[in-house]
């Protein structure tokens, strides 16, 4: 992905599910992979966290209860913790 994120999850879509299966684990992983993308380095893309969120359930690669529950807590596990904030919090909205 790059700064076109948006546009590129629809293609990429088929490939990513079979990656990521129905494992919770792995759709985890994969929003804590977005956070430290987003968060490091295009952290002018946080603002468009929802949208990106939104294409990966639309695209059936994460299910809504992980969504809710990476959105509940921030975690250091990718990113450093006011960095994790910032992209939770873009999340809400």
């Amino acid at each position: 992905f790059d700064e076109n994120i948006i546009k590129q999850i629809e293609p990429r879509s088929g490939m990513l599910r079979k990656m990521i299966g129905d494992s919770e684990k792995h759709q985890k992983a994969f929003l804590g992979g977005t956070e430290r993308f987003v968060g490091n380095d295009h952290t002018d893309l946080i603002a468009q966290i929802p949208a990106i969120l939104m294409q990966y359930y639309q695209n059936d690669l994460i299910s809504e209860e992980v969504a809710k529950s990476w959105g509940g807590k921030a975690s250091k596990k990718y990113v450093d913790i006011s960095t994790s904030r910032k992209v939770r919090k873009a999340a809400e909205k």
